[in-house]
């Protein structure tokens, strides 16, 4: 046989299956790829969407500074001053210089601000002021715009006020040169913001300019300094020129009219919505974004490889499990089972398929001979019991695991079949089960001893009669029945009504014996009941087991046991009337002898005149009332006699708790010393009679003799402390205030007050 094919066929299979499993980490390999890459983008928008919003909050600082100057009566005369500024009034340009260095630090943003004026030649900074700024200009500070020819100080002012009458806001200078705390200091590629923070008209007699580096900018909106393969280009909004740029910026951007979303090799993102009028294009290279995912890439590189490899494992697992368990059942196989068709090869599943095919085809035959060893075992042990009877704890085991729980009455039946054998009697017995099911008989067994003598084990319930005059009718008819379809002489017997399964077999007795003196009558068929008036199978109910049971009920005050016990007793004799009446005196004494013994025991005043007295007209029904009052009057003494001990216990507990609760080594175990009871037992009962646990109880008392001792003495806490039991002042003090919710000073005070009142 050729074991390596189908190993080998396992191998692809398995392999073919754990691939498409694996197909689905491939996929999540690319989603968490992509995912990981749109993470790293929206982190770099997310960074510029921040600056952008720090820029703007910036700006909005420099509008504040030019709103706060312009408040000052100082610059406001300034504003509102000729050409011909009058020297007496220095301080107003020297007050505005002092304001606005002092208010400039609301920004660190910008290096140097400054401002100038429509009408006249002033001109203020947060470094130094002057009244001629013709002649300021070109010294201390000096402007090259892009694109612009060199100005002097009347040019420079018109170029701003022209720019911000436009609606510029933004300025690209490409040097600037100012003196700050007397040094001289050039600013490259900066920006110049025309703040606009003044509602009034007079913002259009002067100029309030802030200076923006492009390295602050940059640094604020491309923070933590990204690769120089990505760039970022600043234009205005309105002129489309550029203000500031970092990295090196495509040709293609560069152009006013580009609009692309796409650059080659980079990731392309433009911000237009912002309130500075800008309009922000960034590029992140492809590059870039690559090496950010560096370590996600290896991490996901050794998932899809261990992935493989689980493939690779998984594969091998189920392949050889499923190969030498299939190598195994083959072994199990008759060896002339096994042989494969020589043309067609071995092909394990028709293999296997025509093997249990073969044994489907065998199983019906198997279970009817399962079934018939099965019948054959259950008759031969209800032969064996109904023979021998039952006398060890193993037999009634095996009788309740085939025939179920032991009826509580019984009787057997024996059909002995006459001049008929072999096949026909057969057929005659499986009749007279069929028959006696339609009439509801309660068959617990049956089955077929000797040559034609059939058996059956039939159960009788309570509410029946106590003997088997109902079951003669049916046997009658059944015989009449199956004497006439199989032409034969049937002789039936029907035992007496039997109690306790240990008595079967002398139920078969009554029935073999009746059975073998009909055989005088060979051609007569013949149904007879065994008279139960001449012997009774019913065992004395009234047993040693019976009476020692009902003492135990009846000096513990079980009553609903007792009376449990007395109805059995009633619903035996009820059942076997005549055995009662034979009996009865014995039956009543003994029972009697039960209560008075338990009466003696109790040590019950007047108690023999509470039990019931014999006659001899007593009836069972009777007698069985008379026992039950008195079962209920003794239970009911035991329990009035319980309940009054508890009392005294109780009283006992208390009185003693209330002398001695001063004392602090007082416990559960020193009072159930005193009152003699187990220090267990004072904890269950403590909590039974008063709701509370034996602590608490104590507890709540200490507190209320404390409350006496707080209205009606001056003692100290100290003193109350040791009057009460308690072993410390903090202890009292602590459990005071947590029963009664207040401090024991706060409670004396409460109590003086309602007194007063």
């Amino acid at each position: 046989m050729k074991f390596i094919k189908i190993f080998v066929s396992y191998m692809i299979k398995y392999l073919l299956g754990f691939l498409l499993i694996f197909v689905t980490n491939i996929v999540m390999f690319y989603v968490a790829r992509s995912s990981v890459e749109s993470y790293i983008i929206k982190q770099v928008e997310t960074q510029i969407e921040d600056g952008i919003q720090t820029v703007e909050n910036t700006v909005e600082k420099m509008d504040l500074i030019e709103q706060m100057l312009y408040q000052s009566n100082d610059f406001t005369k300034l504003v509102y001053t000729g050409k011909n500024f009058p020297k007496k009034d220095i301080t107003l340009v020297k007050n505005s210089n002092d304001l606005l260095k002092q208010i400039g630090y609301i920004t660190n943003y910008t290096p140097y601000m400054f401002c100038v004026f429509k009408d006249n030649d002033l001109f203020l900074s947060n470094s130094q002021c002057s009244i001629t700024f013709p002649d300021y200009y070109g010294s201390f500070l000096s402007v090259r715009f892009s694109g612009e020819e060199d100005m002097d100080a009347s040019g420079f002012k018109d170029y701003l006020f022209d720019r911000k009458k436009q609606g510029y806001r933004f300025l690209k200078a490409d040097l600037i040169k100012y003196t700050y705390d007397g040094k001289e200091l050039n600013l490259n590629d900066a920006v110049l913001y025309l703040a606009d923070g003044s509602a009034s008209y007079t913002s259009e007699a002067y100029v309030f300019c802030f200076v923006l580096s492009k390295e602050s900018l940059v640094e604020e909106i491309w923070s933590d300094g990204q690769e120089k393969d990505c760039f970022l280009l600043i234009r205005d909004g309105i002129s489309q020129k550029e203000l500031a740029s970092y990295g090196e910026v495509p040709e293609s951007v560069m152009d006013e009219a580009y609009a692309a979303e796409t650059e080659k090799g980079y990731h392309m993102m433009e911000c237009l919505d912002n309130s500075l009028g800008w309009r922000i294009t960034a590029g992140i290279s492809v590059s870039y974004i690559s090496r950010q995912m560096t370590a996600v890439q290896r991490l996901l590189m050794i998932y899809l490889g261990l992935g493989f490899a689980a493939v690779i494992v998984l594969t091998l697992y189920f392949s050889l499990g499923r190969y030498y368990s299939f190598r195994k059942m083959v072994s199990a196989f008759p060896a002339e089972e096994i042989e494969p068709d020589r043309k067609a090869g071995f092909n394990q599943y028709k293999y296997v398929s025509d093997y249990v095919t073969r044994l489907d085809d065998k199983r019906q035959a198997y279970r009817q001979q399962l079934e018939e060893l099965k019948r054959q075992n259950r008759a031969i042990i209800l032969e064996s019991i109904m023979t021998r009877g039952i006398s060890s704890e193993q037999e009634r085991q095996v009788f309740a695991e085939y025939f179920g729980q032991e009826p509580e009455f019984y009787c057997v039946a024996m059909v002995s079949i006459l001049q008929m054998q072999g096949e026909i009697a057969e057929n005659a017995a499986v009749d007279m089960v069929n028959f006696l099911s339609r009439k509801k008989i309660a068959v617990l067994g049956n089955v077929h001893s000797g040559i034609a003598d059939e058996l059956f084990l039939i159960e009788r319930f309570s509410f029946q009669e106590g003997n088997v005059s109902d079951l003669v009718p049916v046997f009658e008819e059944m015989a009449e029945a199956v004497s006439t379809q199989y032409g034969c002489v049937l002789h039936m017997a029907i035992s007496a009504v039997g109690t306790g399964i240990y008595n079967i077999s002398k139920c078969y007795e009554q029935a073999k014996c009746i059975v073998q003196a009909q055989y005088m009558c060979e051609n007569e068929t013949i149904v007879q009941a065994y008279d139960i008036t001449a012997s009774s199978l019913y065992e004395n109910a009234v047993t040693i087991e019976f009476m020692n049971r009902l003492y135990t009920m009846l000096i513990s005050g079980q009553y609903s046991n007792a009376e449990k016990e007395l109805n059995q007793i009633e619903g035996r004799y009820s059942r076997a009337a005549y055995l009662y009446e034979a009996n009865k005196e014995q039956i009543f004494y003994s029972i009697r002898n039960v209560f008075h013994t338990a009466i003696l025991h109790l040590n019950v005043r007047e108690g023999e005149g509470r039990l019931p007295l014999y006659e001899n007209t007593l009836k069972c029904h009777d007698m069985t009332a008379a026992f039950r009052q008195s079962a209920a009057w003794i239970c009911n003494y035991i329990g009035q006699r319980k309940k009054s001990k508890n009392e005294v216990l109780y009283q006992n507990i208390r009185e003693y708790m209330e002398t001695h609760y001063n004392d602090p080594g007082m416990s559960a175990y020193s009072v159930s010393q005193h009152v003699g009871i187990a220090e267990k037992y004072l904890y269950q009962f403590w909590k039974e009679q008063t709701g509370e646990t034996f602590a608490a109880w104590l507890l709540r008392l200490r507190i209320d003799r404390a409350k006496q001792y707080l209205e009606q003495t001056d003692y100290s806490n100290e003193q109350i402390a040791l009057l009460t039991g308690f072993a410390s002042p903090n202890t009292f003090y602590r459990n005071f205030q947590k029963l009664a919710g207040v401090t024991p000073k706060k409670y004396k005070e409460n109590r003086l007050k309602n007194k007063e009142e």
